[in-house]
């Protein structure tokens, strides 16, 4: 059903718009997902940045797994390797308007702080893993004046790290 409603709205402005509208509302959980699964096939920059609205750190999970698909696409695309169909390299894709949203979230989001944070941590990690992209700034919101990594993300860092040595 996802696959179909994203289709209509690929044609449709103002259903787009309309789902767009739905990610700033207060929907149940089941309707939250149905909708993260939308946005998620939607595959634009645009349809992401609303979609995260739909992530609460309260909800199990906190972020669907369809739209964390669909932001991992955004960061890393698939190139082929080779003569073959099924194999492929993962290149890391600029996000910076993506990164930035996340980090103004983490930092002034308390119902979407945690979802904002793990979510920045992977993309760092996917960072370490294939590379940083030449057009992405290192921080996501410099003018902000905040540091990065955040302080509070380092802390919970650290907090983790002697929690997991003392065990």
């Amino acid at each position: 059903m996802a696959t179909r409603i994203a289709e209509f709205a690929e044609s449709r402005p103002a259903l787009k718009r309309r789902i767009f509208e739905l990610c700033d509302t207060g929907l149940p959980p089941t309707r939250r997902r149905l909708l993260s699964k939308v946005i998620a096939r939607l595959r634009t920059e645009e349809a992401l940045l609303k979609g995260l609205e739909l992530m609460h750190d309260d909800s199990n999970p906190a972020i669907d797994y369809d739209l964390w698909r669909a932001i991992e696409d955004f960061c890393l695309e698939k190139r082929p390797y080779g003569d073959s169909s099924n194999v492929y390299t993962l290149v890391p894709r600029p996000a910076n308007d993506l990164r930035q949203r996340l980090f103004e979230m983490a930092l002034r989001d308390p119902g979407r702080r945690k979802s904002a944070f793990t979510l920045l941590g992977q993309i760092e990690a996917w960072r370490l893993e294939r590379g940083k992209p030449s057009r992405e700034l290192r921080h996501p919101a410099f003018e902000s004046g905040e540091t990065w990594p955040p302080a509070t993300m380092l802390s919970q860092h650290q907090f983790l790290q002697e929690a997991t040595s003392s065990a």
